[in-house]
């Protein structure tokens, strides 16, 4: 019987040894935020489509000091674009992002 408790023990350790670690083999990533300042465009808000290499992350309706979501892309080198539905307006920037990082893009309206 203690023979048998030894080798189930032993088989035991050494499946939950063997098993992947999902947190080793998952792909990097960091994460990106969009704020708006429009100080002189009124209570107005803003409805904007977000991108990273020109594929859609969201769209949202956001107001002067606003935040958008936080949006998941992986790391490396990005063209980050907001473009302002109705206005014909667009933001791109390059960035290079790395795991773990967070990115907040501001994005300034001027209204005159």
């Amino acid at each position: 019987m203690n023979y048998l408790c030894t080798a189930f023990a032993a088989a035991l350790i050494a499946t939950v040894g063997c098993k992947d670690n999902p947190t080793a083999s998952a792909p990097a990533t960091a994460t990106v935020r969009f704020t708006i300042t429009s100080p002189f465009c009124g209570p107005n808000s803003y409805t904007i489509d977000f991108a990273a290499d020109s594929i859609a992350l969201g769209t949202e309706a956001i107001k002067d000091k606003g935040t958008s979501k936080t949006y998941t892309v992986s790391t490396g080198r990005h063209v980050l674009g907001a473009y302002i539905q109705n206005w014909h307006l667009s933001f791109d920037t390059t960035v290079t992002l790395t795991a773990g990082q967070t990115l907040v893009r501001d994005i300034n309206l001027y209204c005159s």
